[in-house]
């Protein structure tokens, strides 16, 4: 299966991938407890590269460089959503992530939750995560895939803003 995303913030911002693949289903808490384990640094990211290019020993080389890619990809996602917290104007800024599951047509579930930057807590990535995953959950969308494209669509939209205004992206997920 494939899903769709569209990304829009301020700042005439816009993101969108069509037919994207999902990849492997993730447990929740795995990620959030992998974001709480790492520091948003570019250390970080290069060991995640330096581990996702670099040959991995034992039999199962294909699911190491799976395990590594969503390593990079949940760290690019904990930067992006930490940059933006840092945003002079994060206080007013969120993030909105709404999913549609549709079965021959037919919208079969759906659900939208948003993450307010001033609500409070001082891990954004583990706020964010604990907020958008009963969208996720809901619609059968809480894969690796969608995860990768909403950590592209979060890092494109840091530098995209800048320190320009508050944050406010809307991710739609299709699938």
């Amino acid at each position: 299966m494939s899903f769709n995303i569209h990304a829009a913030g301020t700042e005439d911002f816009v993101y969108r991938r069509e037919r994207c693949a999902d990849g492997d289903v993730f447990e929740a808490m795995e990620v959030i407890s992998a974001l709480q384990s790492t520091s948003p640094s570019r250390i970080g990211v290069g060991e995640g590269v330096a581990d996702y290019v670099l040959p991995s020993t034992g039999s199962e080389g294909g699911d190491a460089a799976q395990a590594h890619g969503a390593t990079i990809w949940r760290q690019i996602l904990q930067q992006g959503l930490v940059m933006l917290s840092s945003n002079r104007s994060a206080v007013q800024g969120w993030v909105s992530v709404s999913a549609v599951q549709s079965t021959l047509g037919f919208r079969s579930a759906s659900a939208v939750r948003t993450y307010h930057f001033g609500s409070g807590g001082s891990d954004p990535p583990v706020a964010f995560m604990r907020t958008i995953v009963p969208v996720l959950t809901q619609t059968n969308m809480n894969n690796y895939g969608v995860l990768r494209e909403m950590a592209n669509a979060i890092w494109q939209y840091r530098i995209h803003i800048g320190d320009g205004g508050p944050p406010m992206l809307s991710i739609q997920l299709h699938g």
